[in-house]
Parts: C-alpha cells; sequence; structure tokens
C-alpha cells in the first residue's frame, strides 16, 4: 500500500503558477541566447537589436495596467489564459520573423502577452495562500521564473544545436499553449469553486467551514483612480530602478561575455546560466527573508523595506569590482553575485504592491510591474546606445546601472501603508489584517 500522500489543491495550484512562470521566462529570455546569430543573419546593429529587445518591455509596460485590471475584472484563470495564448503566437512569431520590423512586432505581441502574468498570479496568491507565507510563495514563484530564465541557455542551445534558431521558437511556442491549456482546466478563480477542495484547505485559508462547490459572488470594488496612483507610484518607482539591472542582466549578458571575452555558444550559455542561477536563489531567499523579517519586527513596512535596501545596496557593491576586472572568472562570480543580491528585493518590491492597496491587488502589482517593464523597454536601448557611442565600453553601462539603483534605496522611503497593514505582531494577527 502505497505511503505518499496526494498533493493538496492548493499545491497543484502554485505548482502550476510556478511552472507557467518557467515557460514565460524562456519565451522572455530565448532571444537574448539567439541573438548572436539572429543580429548576424538579419544584419541588425546592436541598436536594432536594443529596439527588438525593447520592443517586448514596450508592449509589457503598456499592457501591464490594463492587464491586471481585466484580470481583477473577468477573473485569474481566463486571465492567465487569455495571457499564455498571446505570449505563445509571439514566441512562434519570433522564428517566423523575416527582418527587424517582423521581430519587433513578434516581440511587440509576446510583451503584450506576458504583462499581466504576475499581477494575476498575485491575485492568485492572494485568494490560494494563507498571508503570513504570501512573501515566500512570491519568492518562490519568482525564483521559479527566474530557474526559466537560468535554463533557457542550455535549452535554447540545446535546440538550436539541433534544430535551428527558428525551430527553437516554434517548439518553444508549442509548450507554452500546452501549459496554458492545462492551466484553464484547472485553476479556478476561488478556492471555494474547484471540485477537489476540502474543508480543511478552506479552513486554513480562511473561509471557516464553508462547504466546497459553494459559489462565491466574485466582486471588484470600485476603484478611485487618484488615492490608487498616490499610494502606488512610490513602489513603481523602486520597482524601476531594480527592473533596470534585472533586464539588464536578462538581455545583455549573453553579448557581454561574447564582446568582452570573446567565447562562442557554448562557453556563452554556460557561464550565463551560472550568472542567472544567481538570481533565482536571490529570488527565493528574498521571499522567505522579507517574511522572516516581518514576523521578527511586525511591521510590514521594516518587513519589506529592509530587504529593499539591502538588496539595492549589496548589488551596487558587487557590480565595482567589474569597473576593474577583464578576468572571466571574477566577472562571472561578481555578476551572479550581483544578480543574487538585486533579486532578493523582487519579492518585498511584490509584497509592497500588494500591501498598499489589498482590495486591488492584480491592479496594484500591475502599476508596481510597470516600472519593472519601463526598465525593461529602456534599458536596453539605452546599453545598446551606450556600447555603439563608446565602442563596446562596459564599464560606462556598469557605470550606469549603479547610478540608477543607488535611487532605489532613496525612494522606497516614501511608500506609505494603510494604518492597519504596518505594524504586525505574530502569525494569528498577520492571519487577520484586511
Amino acid at each position: 500500500m502505497s505511503t505518499h500522500k496526494k498533493p493538496s489543491v492548493t499545491t497543484i495550484i502554485f505548482g502550476l503558477l510556478c511552472l507557467n512562470a518557467v515557460v514565460m521566462y524562456v519565451d522572455r529570455t530565448n532571444m537574448a541566447i539567439a541573438a548572436p546569430l539572429i543580429q548576424h543573419e538579419m544584419g541588425l546593429t546592436n541598436i536594432s537589436l536594443g529596439v527588438a529587445f525593447s520592443s517586448l518591455s514596450i508592449a509589457y509596460a503598456g499592457f501591464m495596467l490594463v492587464g491586471g485590471r481585466l484580470g481583477d475584472i473577468i477573473g485569474s484563470r481566463l486571465g492567465l489564459t487569455i495571457c499564455g495564448l498571446i505570449w505563445a503566437a509571439g514566441t512562434i512569431f519570433t522564428g517566423l520573423a523575416g527582418g527587424l520590423p517582423t521581430l519587433v512586432c513578434a516581440r511587440f505581441l509576446l510583451g503584450m502577452g506576458e504583462a499581466a502574468v504576475y499581477p494575476i498570479s498575485s491575485s492568485v496568491i492572494g485568494r490560494w495562500i494563507p498571508r503570513a507565507r504570501r512573501g515566500t510563495a512570491q519568492g518562490v514563484l519568482h525564483g521559479f521564473g527566474r530557474l526559466g530564465a537560468a535554463i533557457t541557455p542550455g535549452a535554447v542551445t540545446v535546440l538550436i544545436l539541433t534544430f535551428s534558431w527558428r525551430s527553437a521558437f516554434l517548439i518553444l511556442g508549442g509548450v507554452s499553449i500546452l501549459v496554458t491549456i492545462v492551466i484553464w482546466a484547472y485553476l479556478r478563480d476561488d478556492p471555494r469553486l474547484h471540485p477537489g477542495i476540502t474543508t480543511g484547505e478552506l479552513e486554513k485559508l480562511g473561509h471557516g467551514a464553508e462547504a466546497a462547490g459553494t459559489v462565491p459572488v466574485l466582486d471588484s470594488p470600485p476603484m478611485v483612480w487618484p488615492e490608487f496612483f498616490r499610494r502606488v507610484w512610490p513602489v513603481t518607482a523602486v520597482s524601476f530602478c531594480y527592473g533596470w539591472f534585472s533586464w539588464f542582466l536578462l538581455s545583455w549578458i549573453p553579448l557581454y561575455f561574447t564582446h568582452a571575452h570573446g567565447l562562442n555558444l557554448k562557453h556563452v550559455a554556460a557561464l550565463s546560466t551560472l550568472v542567472l542561477i544567481g538570481g533565482v536563489f536571490g529570488m527565493v531567499s528574498g521571499g522567505f527573508a522579507t517574511d522572516w523579517w516581518l514576523t521578527r519586527t511586525g511591521s510590514a513596512r521594516r518587513g519589506r523595506r529592509d530587504i529593499v535596501i539591502v538588496s539595492f545596496l549589496g548589488a551596487t557593491l558587487c557590480i565595482l569590482p567589474l569597473l576593474f576586472s577583464v578576468n572571466l572568472v571574477i566577472d562571472t562570480a561578481f555578476l551572479a553575485l550581483a544578480y543574487f543580491m538585486i533579486e532578493l528585493a523582487d519579492p518585498s518590491i511584490w509584497m509592497l504592491g500588494m500591501e498598499v492597496l489589498p482590495s486591488h491587488a492584480a491592479t496594484s502589482t500591475a502599476m508596481v510591474n510597470t516600472g519593472f517593464a519601463i526598465a525593461g523597454a529602456v534599458s536596453p536601448l539605452v546599453v545598446g546606445w551606450l556600447l555603439d557611442a563608446t565602442g563596446g565600453n562596459w564599464t560606462i553601462v556598469f557605470l550606469a546601472s549603479i547610478a540608477v539603483m543607488l535611487m532605489g534605496p532613496l525612494l522606497v522611503w516614501r511608500i506609505k501603508f494603510n494604518v492597519e497593514t504596518t505594524e504586525l505582531h505574530g502569525a494569528s494577527v498577520l492571519q487577520n489584517v484586511p
């Protein structure tokens, strides 16, 4: 007789969110690995390649708030399904692109599809994960996203060498469609709507003794937009500063190893993976750290703010050796450490987005992630321009990143909390904060 315990519905739901994050990040970062081949085949300059990178982020930023608000209105299940189908189409069309215009359009479509995925996933976490574990859940979820980025160099390289760079995008687009179908089949907007939920799981989620299958009324409270923007803009600004360096690493590290150290595709893939794995560990560690510090200090403000400050300052310190080093081992190690440190901030930033306006979680986190997306649109363009203007001087690029990141710890002090969510004292209170 088997002693294995069947996974709970909550665990499976969260597992699907994590799988979706992996696939999403593979599709988001796959072009960075294929970029040298695409650049050579299409005859693109660095700034043209930067335009292609930025087109994803422009769409990501432009559709973030709309997608998050739509997710609050139509529900997480339908929202994630629509997002998945759109970004899968963008991935497939990337493999079919014939030049810069079609490449830009394909990446723009990909950005449209991915824009609301994390905000809608945050809404799912708000319904399916107990409050005291939501920071950890955000860290693990985004850690799986970074895991997708970390496995992309190896996976995409294998697909390219086995088939071609175009076939790689077609295959990855098909995988995205399959994952989207599974999410549609299993996810429900509210735990009480899931046919497999147990009474015990409902009680852990704060639904008391309500029977599984109870059909609640899904309602989105009216939005007071001036109040919304007043509360959310400082978190959005912090997210921009974080996103600047994160997007730089996701977009340009393979080309950095190619240009600065003259490595071939296989070596670029291996070292890029090492750097990106640093982000995976940073993301997960940041989730645990923010929940631990929240419980230790009893303060939501300190639990999120302090981790962000440590993250930004730590990443800045890790960049400094890159200004003077030409050693491949040292450069790789400090890039990995810098990515670890900057990703410590991500779960705290997302929790800040949820906690400044908890009644509109998808919309507020969408606005926060818009800052990240705008950084993704600006950072590749500026980096490409700096590289072309300076003849490939990476020191200037790193100095620009330091300047942006030093603004983050200053902006985090501008964030205002609701009075009732500021000071928390113990896990029992965490369960009851509105």
